[in-house]
């Protein structure tokens, strides 16, 4: 089965509407000012922001769809020319709502349950997986495991996604649960924020959760990966690199200090809006971010400076607030320039 050089593997997507409103009441009936209708899902959003990097056609995304809500997401993603493989699931795509009031900025989530995937639709999956990875016109440099397991899936999805990969294609995940998979020694690389990352240590290893140093250490030392990289919202971020060919230091350890979102804000939006929760859009920026580091990667080989960029385009795109995973590509160039990266 023919596909791109990237295969963004997000097996978990969501119908995701946004509704808008002057002042949300509880237990009241509250009449949406603006509704936005997009594409979710972790490995959806990464797909996303690829084309954003004007990726496009080196990526491909695999996904499970039913119902209306999965009819809507493989629509979308033939409107944007970005080729899909779409497993037919007899239950729909959850959907996910946010809720947001203007008045406060406060955004409130609802996520449905996402449907089971049966026991002939895990076999379609495995079988379209191994058809994709085995067919010789493919040349498959990255492999992204992104976001949560709908029901009927377990953390052996993944170990067989893995196991099963080309050899010398580069693995990354953005998983936080389910990671029993980087015991493989096929992962090269995990990015996960600051909670995900003191959740996957074992409790009795850490004595203080809020030690960074402490939590990489102890995943460096756990799982043969060579980088973790971890973010914290808009504070430092960090990386850790396997030093293969330095024994006096098994690892480096690089900070990233990231500037302001706000000073990149458009002039012309000063003043138009003083509820600053309504001008900066986090939603989608984790995603962002993997996906440029991972893109940036294999085009430069380069981890420290390939992270730089991932952050600088998570940033940019939470100057979008209509929209999840895009930004601009000149944004991103300036704010990359503005993070101060450091071996510490």
């Amino acid at each position: 089965m023919k596909a791109k050089s990237c295969i963004a593997f997000g097996l978990n997507p969501a119908y995701q509407c946004t509704l808008k409103f002057k002042h949300f009441k509880f237990g009241e009936v509250n009449r949406a000012e603006e509704a936005i209708n997009f594409v979710g899902g972790k490995g959806q959003n990464y797909t996303i922001a690829c084309e954003q990097l004007q990726k496009a056609d080196k990526v491909t995304v695999v996904q499970f769809t039913g119902g209306s809500t999965g009819e809507y997401i493989k629509n979308f993603f033939d409107s944007q020319n970005i080729q899909h493989i779409s497993i037919e699931t007899k239950g729909k795509t959850r959907n996910c709502t946010t809720l947001l009031d203007k008045n406060t900025g406060v955004m409130t989530e609802l996520i449905e349950p996402s449907a089971e995937i049966t026991a002939e639709e895990k076999q379609t999956f495995e079988k379209t997986v191994l058809e994709i990875f085995n067919d010789p016109q493919n040349n498959i440099e990255l492999i992204s495991l992104c976001g949560s397991l709908p029901k009927g899936l377990d953390g052996s999805t993944y170990e067989f996604i893995i196991k099963n990969s080309p050899e010398k294609t580069f693995v990354f995940l953005d998983v936080a649960k389910s990671v029993d998979c980087m015991k493989t020694g096929k992962v090269d690389a995990i990015k996960i924020n600051f909670e995900e990352a003191y959740g996957l240590c074992p409790k009795e290893s850490i004595q203080d959760k809020k030690d960074i140093h402490e939590i990489g250490k102890v995943l460096m030392n756990l799982y043969p990966v060579k980088v973790v990289a971890v973010t914290d919202g808009p504070n430092k971020a960090y990386m850790f690199v396997r030093q293969e060919r330095d024994t006096t230091k098994p690892y480096k350890t690089y900070q990233y200090t990231i500037p302001n979102i706000l000073k990149y804000l458009e002039e012309e939006d000063n003043g138009e809006n003083d509820n600053i929760n309504l001008r900066i859009n986090p939603l989608g920026a984790g995603d962002t971010c993997s996906a440029v580091f991972t893109m940036k990667y294999i085009e430069q080989k380069d981890f420290i400076q390939a992270y730089r960029y991932g952050l600088a385009a998570a940033s940019a795109s939470c100057l979008f607030t209509n929209s999840i995973a895009h930004f601009q590509l000149d944004k991103m160039e300036t704010i990359y320039n503005d993070i101060v990266v450091e071996e510490i």
